[in-house]
């Protein structure tokens, strides 16, 4: 039996008589080899200063969950940390944890100190997927916002646990109550970003938008956070306070810790660096969304999620998606009235649609789980697609995009799962018996094999300089292709035309430069109100210099009216091979119509989406 430092003192004390103890525990000698050493404290390892800080924090009664390696909680309860809050008048004490604790559970929306620089880290860590944006690079007194007087960062915590250790004198797994061999109490976090760390496309674009909106919107849209998958593992000593998201309601004084409130209703794919708006939010939906990018919880098995969803009140996922092997029924189209039925030789004849309304691929969709579960898919606002569109074609023969518009983890067909290219939608259309060629006056719903598109291709710039033989326009091509300042990728309006069954759309494609038109709004581009702003915007930019011609060759264009942005509408008409000149006129002028009833509409919903959104948000668990 290993013997106590008092007992080993005492034997030695009776094998050499000329040491004895000293009153004050230090061992002295009589012998006048030695000198009397003077009284001291017992000393004590040094403590680091996350364990001095951890030392203030009880973990709750109830474990979570427990194996082999680590202890998981519910929740525990935290003493603040008075000293890291902002105070308006320096002299006055702190208005928040004046003797009271502060209960943090799993799920909860937080603000934590900013993590110290990268170091090497434990095997037994997440991998560490800190923001990288100047905020989280170094804590200066620009990233010290309100109301804390230290740089910190806004998160949610997904799990909190202590690692276990082998015993090494047992060789077994320690079953101390304290767990003080398993170091501090840590905690996995999934992170909110702010705009500094996106990526510099989506920041320059995020950027140019609130120049427009004034010196107000530009001070909200800065406070904007986005949510993430991005998870770490931090210390738990360095939780600061609360975050509440969209909540105006909310008290920051009433509770122990000071309260950061800020707007977030986007979400940001990290590896896809793009950002998308989320609308199927309801209680504890953030919640779910934060466990289903725990790490830990799905290192740890069936049990640890089981425990930690049900602690939430919420049923853990079958699998890593909850859709997987599910199958979609049969795609439908609502169809408005013809605006005409044309007929042509041999007796066929075609009915011609200003617009239409069709459910959304959900199977070719990237994060399809994530922009809207399937079972809110039936109330998911559907696509209002109107000819003279822009859209996402399945095209198993497309190229993929080049140089500056690469992402490295990023899947070469983001943000679908086929391949696919852009076109412009120049004719919707049925084939009809020629007894029908009056058409009806009502609305219809066929299926999507049934109804067919003419589009003309707008291509890639990888495909344009494939295909270009002009060292002049091929090296224009090269410099726009690797300029890195651009905010989308560019694509090239072509004149080449062909028809494709509905089954092949996959979804709009949101054209950049329709925000700038200074000519008739409805010839500007489908999306300048976009119907599908809650799915991924697929956002893009149109040469104004380089276009396709027939034989699909790039050529500079030779005067501004060859791709003004205002009659691309017009141009897609001009270049189908369907109309005849007086069809082709009444057919546009109903397409106009058609698209600036639709902008009408969009601008209505606007409002009442957004409130929507707010009204769903603020239902969360903070």
């Amino acid at each position: 039996m290993a013997k106590t430092p008092a007992a080993a003192a005492s034997s030695s004390a009776k094998k050499t008589p000329a040491k004895s103890i000293a009153a004050g525990g230090g061992i002295v000698a009589s012998s006048s080899k030695f000198k009397k050493t003077p009284r001291t404290k017992q000393a004590h390892p040094k403590k680091s200063p996350a364990e001095e800080v951890d030392a203030a924090i009880t973990v709750s009664e109830t474990t979570l969950y427990e194996d082999e390696t680590r202890k998981f909680y519910s929740r525990i309860q935290f003493v603040p940390r008075g000293d890291k809050f902002m105070k308006s008048d320096p002299l006055s004490p702190p208005a928040f944890g004046d003797g009271e604790t502060w209960r943090v559970a799993i799920g909860d929306l937080v603000c934590i100190e900013n993590p110290p620089p990268k170091k090497s880290r434990s095997s037994s860590s997440s991998r560490d997927d800190t923001p990288a944006g100047k905020s989280s690079r170094k804590a200066t007194a620009s990233t010290q916002e309100p109301p804390f007087a230290v740089g910190w960062r806004p998160c949610q915590i997904l799990s909190l646990f202590r690692e276990k250790r082998r015993d090494k004198t047992t060789n077994k797994l320690s079953t101390k109550k304290r767990y003080r061999v398993g170091g501090p109490l840590r905690m996995e976090v999934r992170w909110f970003y702010r705009r500094a760390d996106l990526d510099g496309r989506n920041r320059r674009y995020e950027e140019s938008l609130s120049k427009e909106g004034g010196a107000k919107k530009k001070e909200e849209e800065s406070r904007e956070l986005f949510e993430t998958g991005r998870v770490s593992v931090v210390d738990a000593s360095s939780l600061l306070g609360r975050l509440a998201l969209n909540c105006h309601t909310d008290d920051p004084l009433g509770h122990p810790v000071p309260t950061a409130v800020r707007p977030c209703h986007r979400y940001y794919l990290h590896e896809e660096q793009d950002i998308v708006e989320i609308l199927h939010k309801k209680k504890n939906g953030m919640a779910r969304t934060g466990l289903d990018c725990s790490e830990l919880l799905l290192q740890h098995g069936e049990g640890a999620r089981k425990a930690a969803y049900g602690y939430l009140g919420l049923v853990p996922p079958k699998g890593d998606h909850d859709d997987d092997g599910a199958e979609e029924g049969i795609s439908l189209v609502t169809l408005p009235p013809p605006i005409k039925t044309i007929n042509y030789a041999k007796g066929k004849s075609s009915a011609y649609y200003a617009s239409c309304t069709l459910a959304h691929p959900w199977s070719q969709l990237s994060h399809a789980d994530l922009l809207c579960p399937r079972s809110g898919r039936g109330a998911f606002p559907p696509w209002e697609l109107c000819a003279g569109d822009v859209v996402a074609l399945h095209c198993e023969e497309s190229t993929p995009a080049a140089d500056a518009d690469v992402v490295v983890g990023r899947d070469q067909w983001y943000p679908y799962c086929v391949p696919w290219t852009h076109g412009q939608v120049t004719a919707i259309f049925k084939d009809v018996d020629a007894s029908a060629s009056k058409g009806g006056d009502s609305t219809s719903v066929v299926e999507a094999s049934s109804l067919f598109c003419e589009v003309r291709w707008f291509q890639r710039l990888a495909e344009a300089q494939a295909e270009c033989q002009k060292k002049k326009v091929l090296q224009f091509l090269k410099d726009i292709s690797e300029n890195t300042k651009r905010t989308s990728e560019v694509i090239l309006e072509g004149k080449q035309v062909h028809t494709l069954s509905f089954d092949s759309l996959l979804g709009p494609v949101l054209i950049e430069e329709a925000k700038n038109s200074k000519n008739d709004p409805t010839r500007d581009d489908a999306n300048l109100v976009l119907p599908t702003s809650f799915l991924i915007q697929n956002r893009r930019t149109v040469s104004d210099d380089v276009y396709c011609d027939e034989k699909g060759n790039p050529t500079m264009g030779r005067a501004m009216i060859d791709l003004d942005p205002s009659l691309r509408v017009d141009r897609g008409m001009d270049a189908s091979k369907r109309f005849k000149k007086h069809d082709q006129d009444v057919i546009l002028k109903a397409v106009l119509r058609g698209r600036e009833e639709r902008i009408v509409r969009m601008r209505e919903r606007a409002p009442l989406r957004a409130a929507k959104v707010d009204a769903m948000v603020s239902t969360e668990t903070l």
